[in-house]
């Protein structure tokens, strides 16, 4: 992940299963489910002697099929941010 102190570029993918669930006044209810896939990039900057942030995009995929309203597959862009604090270790 590079030295101590230094900004550290990563790289991360997952897969799991995804539910969608939503409901409306005008289309009623819906719900799907099924796997889902996806990945992302960001970038670790240190805040401290142990201590650091970081901001990551990510693009999921839910293979959630057609619905009752002829939805396809639910689609998920983020961009986050956060802080890592280690636990346990020397760090």
């Amino acid at each position: 992940m590079g030295e101590p102190g230094e900004v550290a570029p990563f790289f991360f993918g997952e897969a799991g299963f995804l539910q969608h669930k939503y409901k409306s006044d005008e289309l009623g209810d819906s719900d799907s489910s099924g796997f889902a896939f996806g990945g992302g990039a960001g970038v670790s900057i240190p805040v401290g002697e142990s201590l650091s942030g970081w901001v990551l995009g990510r693009y999921l995929v839910g293979m959630t099929g057609d619905d009752e309203y002829g939805d396809g597959d639910t689609t998920f862009l983020g961009l986050m941010v956060g802080v890592s604090i280690p636990v346990g270790g020397d760090g």
